[in-house]
């Protein structure tokens, strides 16, 4: 099954000799704490002993006659690395920036003041300030400390995890998290005993409407957000620096804030007890502190980074277990005992694999194949992860008979979740001549037409394999095995050039750069079908947008309070019962912000869904809106005169609307209805915003904008929701069949 792994057979081999000499480094759990003996910030909580062992004091040793002054905190991230705000660089007079030898941190402690039995005190070898840090605006307020010796890691001196969830900020604004630090107290002193404080994290709309004219500055784009109860307890001047941490389910803490700054009292000159604080957001700075750090390639613990393990064609640094995290087998049933073949992934989706060896019952169905990741351990193969094929794309010239086209592709019901050991790799997009091997075991010589390669090997091929070569330290997917003779203890292998494939393979995949959702569908011409939510009577509630034939769109104002047993997704003469709602866990029924909803139906419509756009560099549409009407005509409007508005909406005029005024429709709610992007190009529209506070009267008011919910600005949370439902659904299936 391995034969491939010639190619590299000797680099494989001295690779892992050097990782078993240094697999016996020691390796550092983060985000673990262990509190061991009991013993405000501002109104805070008394901290115990090793309770945060990431969390350090920062000192400034400017005058080297003086003794060093506490200035800020700062967090562990790995043995030799100290995260921290960039303007604790610098002196309180902000007048240059601090050299390295001027700083110091103290670790391991619980007492500013105490010299504890703990204590690792360790100068600064370098400071890394992001490039962009304006000491002015304190926009991109984050520094590394490079330190001169190593931590030693005990259990009052440990890693915290950065950040390894989503991204998306609207998916932690509700979360509570905790902020420690030995700040001034009320009295303008330090406090001598380390403190912490819950924090509550807040939309940057309840932070800016609370101040605008403070907060309004210090929310860049997505690089900073705010926190906080605004009831008495929250950090204080000679915090910064230190972290926000958020505990996961596993019970290990991560990293998502710095904290940069918080609102001054004019008449105490204190932080504003009920104000919000402002903190940097660490999982938006992830890329440059990975470039920063080099800790994967220091030896470091990876796992205190949330990698990218999408990168196609990448080995994994331990390939003992796994060689090629790619590959995969197709079994026939689920006993594992009949295996037809092996696949190379090449996205989350989609696999690459021979066609000749499924049945046509099995194209037409293949709910009775399963999909298998396998892994290395003590000399055995043990299933590393299975997963459940929703659909066979054969190539439409594949000629059973004679082989030819001898390639289909395996559409995943649920997507993968790229690891250290299943990766995707690459397809060749050069000239497939470009893409040679180079090995001495292996000789190209074929002369049966430019879509096969033939190749001579003194190693034991199997059949139904793929085949890798290596180009500038990338892997890509080269062959899939046709035929094999055996001559003189040679091996004559006989491989469809998949490079030749590139173009069919990518007309029949859609990747995320094309829509959210990898509908199909929706890129077949639009049929303007309504879809809306409707009682089990029959009355319609509002619209919807139907985004996957089971899944649909709408404002989570219509939803609220609602009894899902009661509603129906409808369409034409088709409905479908509702099966479960996710409204955003931000939404907030008085004020209404993240004003949006989830619809998953029991049973599919047989509506062309919309797409959601996901390439937001492409331009030229039209931003339209389908108005619906009691009659059988159906008006079509583009939005005019975009205008300004909140955060997550889209508003303004739709032209030449005014010319209806006067028709009872204009009057009609149509809460819901679809503003969408049209590229005039007969392959489908993209859904840009759903009708949320509608006009009395969409024909008059020219004063009054409509306004719709932004879909694009929660493009995140709405991909992981269904991510999350594709998960369950497939889980359930798999189950059904095992059991």
């Amino acid at each position: 099954m391995l034969w491939n792994a010639i190619v590299s057979l000797i680099a494989t081999a001295i690779f892992c000799s050097s990782v078993t000499a240094s697999s016996s480094s020691q390796q550092t759990e983060c985000g673990l704490r262990k509190p061991l003996a009991r013993e405000l910030i501002h109104h805070g909580r008394q901290s115990r002993s090793g309770e945060w062992p990431w969390h350090v004091a920062v000192f400034h040793r400017i005058n080297a006659q003086a003794d060093s002054s506490y200035a800020c905190g700062g967090t562990i991230i790995s043995r030799r690395f100290v995260l921290t705000a960039a303007h604790c660089t610098y002196p309180r007079t902000k007048i240059r920036a601090l050299k390295a030898k001027e700083m110091l941190v103290r670790a391991g402690i619980a007492n500013l003041y105490n010299l504890e039995h703990s204590l690792q005190e360790v100068g600064v070898e370098e400071i890394l300030r992001h490039a962009e840090f304006n000491t002015r605006t304190l926009e991109d307020d984050i520094a590394l400390l490079k330190l001169e010796v190593d931590f030693e890691v005990t259990d009052y001196v440990k890693p915290l995890c950065l950040w390894s969830g989503s991204s998306v900020e609207e998916l932690i604004i509700g979360k509570k998290g905790s902020s420690a630090g030995w700040g001034e107290n009320e009295e303008h002193k330090l406090t001598g005993g380390l403190k912490h404080v819950p924090m509550l994290i807040v939309s940057r709309r309840r932070c800016r409407d609370s101040d605008p004219d403070y907060y309004t500055r210090f929310l860049y784009d997505r690089k900073m957000f705010c926190a906080g109860f605004r009831n008495g307890s929250t950090p204080a001047s000679g915090d910064s620096g230190g972290g926000l941490y958020i505990e996961g389910k596993d019970g290990k803490w991560g990293l998502r804030g710095i904290l940069s700054n918080g609102k001054i009292e004019a008449e105490t000159r204190l932080v504003d007890p009920k104000s919000f604080v402002v903190f940097v957001d660490v999982a938006y700075y992830l890329p440059w502190i990975r470039k920063k750090t080099n800790i994967s390639a220091d030896g470091e613990d990876t796992a205190l980074f949330n990698q990218d393990f999408s990168t196609c064609g990448l080995l994994p640094e331990v390939r003992q277990q796994r060689p090629w995290p790619w590959q995969g087998e197709v079994y026939r049933n689920a006993s594992g005992i009949h295996r037809l073949c092996d696949v190379a992934i090449i996205s989350e989706l989609f696999l690459v694999s021979p066609a000749k060896v499924y049945r046509n019952a099995e194209i037409r169905n293949p709910s009775r194949l399963i999909l298998t990741f396998k892994i290395l351990e003590k000399g055995r193969y043990r299933l590393l992860h299975h997963q459940r094929i929703g659909r066979i794309i054969r190539h439409e010239k594949f000629d059973a008979a004679s082989g030819r086209n001898n390639i289909a592709l395996l559409e995943l019901i649920s997507p993968l979740k790229f690891t250290e050991m299943l990766r995707p790799i690459c397809l060749w997009r050069g000239d497939p001549k470009d893409l040679n091997v180079n090995n001495s075991n292996l000789q190209m010589n074929c002369t049966l037409g430019i879509n096969y390669i033939c190749i001579d090997t003194n190693s034991q091929p199997t059949f139904n394999s793929t085949f890798y070569v290596e180009n500038e330290e990338t892997w890509y997917l080269r062959g899939l095995t046709t035929t094999i003779s055996q001559e003189h203890q040679r091996s004559n292998i006989l491989l469809l050039d998949v490079a030749r494939y590139t173009g069919w393979i990518e007309n029949n995949t859609v990747f995320r750069t094309k829509n959210l959702l990898n509908n199909v569908d929706c890129s077949l011409p639009f049929i303007n079908d309504y879809t809306f939510i409707s009682t089990r009577a029959g009355e319609m509630k509002c619209f919807a947008t139907l985004v996957s034939p089971s899944l649909m769109l709408s404002t989570a104002s219509c939803l609220e309070n609602s009894s899902v047993p009661e509603l129906y997704g409808a369409s034409g003469d088709q409905t479908s019962q509702i099966k479960q709602i996710f409204i955003h866990p931000s939404y907030n029924g008085s004020t209404r912000p993240h004003n949006l909803a989830i619809v998953q139906l029991d049973s599919p419509l047989d509506t062309t869904p919309f797409c959601i756009l996901f390439d937001t560099s492409r331009t030229g549409s039209r931003l339209r809106l389908l108005l619906p009407t009691k009659g059988p005509k159906k008006y079509f409007f583009d939005l005019d005169e975009r205008q300004p508005c909140d955060e997550g909406h889209v508003c303004g005029h739709f032209r030449g609307i005014a010319r209806y005024s006067g028709d009872p429709s204009c009057r009609d709610n149509f809460h819901g209805s679809p503003l969408f992007h049209d590229f005039g190009d007969g392959r489908g529209v993209y859904l840009r915003g759903l009708l949320e506070a509608g006009k009395v009267d969409h024909c008059e008011q020219p004063e009054l904008p409509e306004v719709f919910v932004d879909v694009m600005f929660y493009a995140g949370w709405i991909r992981e929701t269904v991510l999350r439902i594709l998960a369950q659904r497939d889980n359930k299936r798999l189950t059904a069949i095992i059991t």
